[in-house]
């Protein structure tokens, strides 16, 4: 009793102690869905109903709703009880059946901090994590969730632990948004015992407004640039059937929406400038964006060797030198995986001024980079990517049906969602055919491409395949679908594509363990531009890294990319706009001639005085290292003393080729081929 009464006085102590952190709004407007919830003034806590009950509670802030956007919370806990407890926050609420919990748990002998989903009638753990220190009745413990801005850590979210009066840090963790959690939708708090647990301060920062009825997604805001010379779609939401209009300058346009709210207006064409205002308006709301410009608009996807910051390579060092560039801005796409295509998901526009530039994609930077200096009108890059994912996440599950190769992908989808819903473990399913994360076939298309569509942009910069390397062939299928699903939702049938052919690497991830993976998925990769028009690959052959997969060199990448660009999207035909591409071969006897095009004025070695990198096989299917010669401006002989009669000629065909060193006359490197089409014994 009398430890108890002790308890209780410091509780009301420490809480009296307890200061708010400046730049957050209080709002104490709560919707309690189950417990029965006590609020006083800025504290909330589960009352007691009976002794011995023991229930999960929880409590969702008003004002809320699935499409909100934020980008930090906070809460005190003070646990008030020896019982085993937990106490933290509800975040993504859909209903009573599907939402996220953040928590930290206490019990008489350790704590921890736990994340993850209650949904189909059970919890799915995400992350958990053991505390150091244990968790004291006689303190107050602060939990926030915030935007990542340290170097020394990748991920963008960082959880802290934190105590109250002493600062004393219990827990920094750095998460990723795979479920998802953070920064969208509907919160509140959780508690996991009926009485002795009490929450104070909650603070949400950076709420998007819900209370106006007339709204656009996240795209159409300040900053932003918008596509010259073409007819561009602006769309929203309004109250049902009621008049928006639209303003910029001397050009007024007016449209009604539908009984579900939606609008859409298509605006004239402009030619490039700067510093436009656009207003729109309904009967009761007002939007006014700012600082517009118009110039050239392309969408930069992808994983990891996309998403990699300036600071991490060698484009940092130019980035330093640049002066700010307000003719040069990113959108910022957060990560956000959805199960439906969403209207928003956030993100907003930066301009390039080296505070920004250094945590942009160093590819989409230095491809813009290129673009504006060469164009010299702003340029705008939509930065939609996420390290680790395949191909298939980035376009709707069901465009996978439409091909025998790719439908068992769906069909174990399906079988792994039945397994979910029915409480039953999952056998026999690829982890990334999964429901519920990052991985899930569809979901980064619902959640980071399709809140911008159709937005007018010219064309795609994409690098991505490592993680499609365990099933290298079936790539060329996975990513026409993407090509031609994005061509069509665009309207768009000649929407350019500018990608990544994989870069030399041996570090024995993402199936490069795995003997000719890496050759197949670039084989892939070449093939889609015999198979799809517009398309352009810049070869990274010579710039990777044999034990990092992620090669420090991305300037060279960037510069060839933009090469493409100029070259087959804006007609400046004097650029030349690959290195040397496999053409054609003939056997003669011992020896095999192999034509090359996009060779320039002609073909070269770097690094050796030599042609290395080529390989030869007789018919027995056994590569040996070739010798080569370069005959003329388009051609190589290839031999070997050992194979007599040669059938088949390999180049660069191996995880890491450093060797290979063939390239045109301006320094473009020969992409990676083979002349047969054995398959591997």
């Amino acid at each position: 009793m009398e430890q108890n009464i002790t308890y209780k006085f410091l509780f009301l102590f420490l809480y009296g102690i307890c200061v708010s952190l400046k730049g957050f709004g209080l709002n104490t407007d709560w919707y309690k869905l189950k417990g029965n919830w006590t609020i006083e003034n800025d504290s909330l806590y589960v009352k007691n109903v009976a002794e011995e009950i023991s229930i999960q509670s929880y409590i969702i802030k008003k004002n809320l709703v699935t499409e909100s956007i934020w980008t930090e919370l906070s809460v005190d806990v003070f646990f008030d009880t020896t019982k085993e407890t937990a106490g933290g926050f509800i975040l993504n609420y859909q209903d009573s059946s599907n939402f996220a919990i953040c928590r930290l748990v206490r019990s008489n002998n350790s704590s921890s901090f736990e994340l993850g989903w209650w949904r189909y009638g059970y919890y799915r753990p995400y992350l958990q994590i053991d505390l150091k220190n244990e968790l004291s009745l006689d303190k107050c413990y602060n939990i926030s969730i915030k935007p990542n801005t340290e170097k020394t850590e990748w991920r963008p979210w960082i959880i802290t632990v934190i105590e109250v009066k002493t600062g004393k840090l219990f827990l920094k963790q750095g998460v990723e948004n795979e479920m998802p959690f953070f920064g969208r939708g509907i919160v509140g708090l959780y508690s996991s015992i009926n009485k002795d647990i009490c929450f104070k301060n909650f603070q949400i920062r950076n709420q998007s407004e819900t209370n106006k009825l007339l709204k656009l997604t996240s795209i159409f805001s300040g900053g932003m640039v918008l596509q010259r010379n073409k007819n561009i779609p602006m769309w929203g939401k309004a109250k049902p059937t009621t008049k928006v209009f639209v303003k910029i300058g001397e050009d007024n346009y007016e449209t009604v929406s539908d009984s579900s709210g939606s609008w859409k207006i298509t605006l004239n064409q402009m030619i490039a400038s700067q510093s436009i205002e656009i207003l729109i308006h309904s009967l009761t709301d007002t939007i006014k964006i700012e600082n517009v410009a118009v110039g050239e608009v392309w969408l930069a996807s992808g994983q990891s060797n996309m998403g990699m910051k300036v600071w991490q390579s060698d484009i940092d060092t130019l980035a330093k030198k640049k002066p700010d560039n307000d003719n040069i801005r990113f959108f910022i796409q957060p990560q956000w995986p959805s199960e439906e295509p969403l209207f928003d998901s956030g993100g907003h526009w930066e301009q390039a001024k080296y505070s920004n530039v250094q945590n942009w994609s160093a590819i989409a930077y230095g491809f813009a980079l290129n673009l504006q200096e060469k164009l010299n009108i702003p340029v705008g890059i939509i930065a939609s990517y996420w390290g680790g994912t395949s191909v298939q996440s980035w376009f709707p599950k069901e465009v996978l049906k439409d091909s025998k190769e790719t439908s068992a992908i769906l069909t174990e989808y399906h079988k792994a969602l039945a397994a979910l819903e029915n409480n039953q473990e999952i056998r026999d399913v690829y982890y990334r055919n999964i429901p519920g994360q990052v991985h899930t076939p569809g979901y980064l298309f619902n959640g980071m491409i399709s809140p911008f569509v159709p937005y007018c942009i010219k064309g795609v910069i994409w690098y991505q395949g490592e993680s499609n390397t365990l099933d290298p062939r079936q790539y060329t299928t996975l990513f026409s679908m993407l090509i031609n699903h994005w061509r069509k939702i665009w309207n768009n049938l000649n929407l350019y594509f500018a990608y990544v052919q994989l870069a030399a690497y041996d570090g024995k991830e993402s199936g490069s363990d795995i003997e000719n993976a890496w050759p197949l998925l670039r084989e892939s990769q070449r093939i889609i531009l015999q198979k799809e028009k517009n398309t352009g690959m810049a070869v990274a052959i010579d710039v990777g890294d044999s034990l990092n997969i992620h090669p420090f060199q991305k300037q060279p990448i960037a510069e060839r990319l933009s090469r493409l660009a100029l070259h087959d999207v804006y007609n400046l035909h004097g650029v030349v706009r690959s290195g040397p591409m496999y053409k054609s071969v003939v056997f003669n006897g011992d020896t095999a001639f192999i034509s090359f095009s996009e060779t320039n004025c002609g073909l070269k070695v770097m690094k050796s005085n030599e042609v290395n990198g080529f390989l030869i096989a007789g018919k027995d299917k056994k590569f040996i290292n070739a010798k080569a010669i370069i005959l003329n401006n388009n051609t190589v002989k290839v031999y070997s003393p050992v194979v007599t009669n040669p059938k088949a000629v390999r180049y660069a065909w191996s995880n890491y080729p450093g060797a290979a060193n063939l390239y045109n006359s301006v320094g473009l490197p020969t992409s990676p081929f083979r002349t047969d089409n054995w398959n591997k014994e």
